[in-house]
């Protein structure tokens, strides 16, 4: 006998597709289960986050969220965390479906961190839409894509985003390259004008969020052909960003700051505009490093961390953290021209999958080992800031490695315990590990 499935959503949320798709998934769990038994779901906006209560005495399996994006999460959280606790309940027998065990669970939970996302190169999505459905169910809201060239079909894949709450900025180029020795940061004038032309002509119509940009700064040393980098890339910031706002005083614009240039010229980089915000990357070991295994300097970088957090009055402040899959830099190359991105199909996507588990296998040993960094570094970041993890060429379209959400995990609420969220975590259902 199949449960039953009751709403009360508000009546503004009734034919948002977000909503739809909650109660499709809640409606499919209710025909699959034991006994009987019943799903109330229900909107309210004075809440914060999502509450699931399930009362084994009258067998009601009670959700109430904020919003549709949030109702979206509460089904996600209840099809991957109280159903294999339900499941599981009777661990001699593989056969327990939801409803022969009836578990009591009264779980309220709503975000540490209010952005929340990943940060990839864009041509290496085989399946954009999978990529950002992976991200919803893992209740991320941020996704900062960086290509050479805007895709064919960036209109379609930012509207897909923004029907489940994701907000989309395009990374590219404000100096950045693979070769620094062909600028000369003394004389940027011209760059200016270039980056200018090319947000008008490429991205201020395409309906995103923001942008995001790395200049010259992704080197070891402070200076470049003898001028010192925080000073002249602090100026030609200033002077790009100030144009382009003069035309779009409401855009918002993301500066991908590599901290290994700039590290002891910090005073230099506080004179950023505050209209700008700076996302740092590369600012110590792990969570800050591609290698998980890399935890060697993690006092000295929660202090850089906590100096470069407070090193503005005004100015947002974020982080490209890292640890997961990145890109094998040794077979770059830069786009030719405009694609079309993540639809390659489904042959494209097993093929990739199947190349990326060893390089998951590694990623995965050493977030168990060093987990507690992460959640040490996380705690430090205000509630507004802005975190993304690099998660580039890792085949998240064909599964959900543990690494991977144990990182939304940690962004969603990082005050648990750090053993609590490793076991919760390992239970999802749609975990995979390698």
């Amino acid at each position: 006998m199949a449960w039953t499935l009751t709403n009360d959503i508000c009546d503004i949320y009734k034919e948002d597709k977000a909503a739809s798709d909650a109660l499709a998934k809640l409606r499919a769990i209710a025909e699959s289960a034991h006994g009987d038994g019943n799903i109330t779901v229900k909107t309210d906006p004075s809440l914060t986050g999502f509450t699931i209560d399930a009362d084994p005495a009258s067998r009601t399996v009670t959700i109430a969220a904020q919003d549709n994006i949030h109702l979206l999460y509460a089904a996600y959280d209840f099809e991957t965390k109280y159903i294999p606790r339900a499941e599981n309940c009777d661990l001699w027998n593989n056969a327990v479906t939801i409803g022969d065990h009836f578990p009591e669970w009264h779980y309220h939970t709503a975000p540490a961190h209010t952005r929340r996302g990943l940060w990839t190169w864009g041509y290496v999505i085989r399946d954009i839409r999978g990529y950002i459905d992976r991200m919803v169910s893992l209740k991320m809201n941020t996704l900062i894509l960086w290509n050479d060239y805007p895709p064919q079909n960036s209109r379609e894949l930012i509207d897909y985003a923004h029907t489940y709450g994701v907000k989309v900025y395009y990374g590219f180029a404000w100096g950045w390259d693979t070769r620094f020795d062909q600028i000369d940061p003394a004389h940027t004038e011209e760059l200016t004008e270039a980056v200018v032309r090319e947000y008008e002509e490429k991205y201020a119509s395409l309906g995103l969020d923001g942008i995001y940009f790395q200049s010259f700064t992704e080197i070891w040393g402070d200076t470049l052909a003898g001028v010192v980098i925080a000073d002249a890339v602090t100026e030609f910031v200033n002077r790009t960003a100030g144009r382009i706002l003069e035309n779009h005083p409401d855009l918002e614009i993301l500066f991908g700051l590599h901290a290994t240039s700039v590290m002891n010229r910090l005073p230099s980089i506080a004179k950023t505009d505050p209209r700008v915000s700076i996302i740092w990357e590369n600012s110590g070991a792990f969570p800050y490093s591609y290698d998980p295994f890399d935890i060697g300097r993690f006092d000295e970088t929660i202090d850089f961390h906590d100096r470069t957090r407070n090193l503005r009055e005004k100015g947002g402040f974020g982080a490209v953290l890292k640890g997961l899959t990145k890109l094998d830099w040794r077979y770059f190359v830069h786009q030719s021209g405009d694609f079309i991105l993540g639809e390659d199909g489904a042959d494209a996507v097993k093929k990739n999958a199947d190349e990326r588990r060893k390089m998951w296998r590694h990623v995965q040993a050493y977030w168990i080992r060093n987990a507690e960094c992460v959640t040490r570094i996380l705690r430090r970041f205000g509630r507004d800031d802005m975190i993304t993890f690099l998660a580039e060429d890792g085949a998240i379209e064909a599964y959900l490695p543990y690494p991977l959400a144990l990182a939304a995990e940690m962004m969603w609420d990082d005050t648990r315990d750090t053993a609590d969220i490793l076991a919760e975590t390992a239970l999802r259902a749609d975990v995979e590990f390698m």
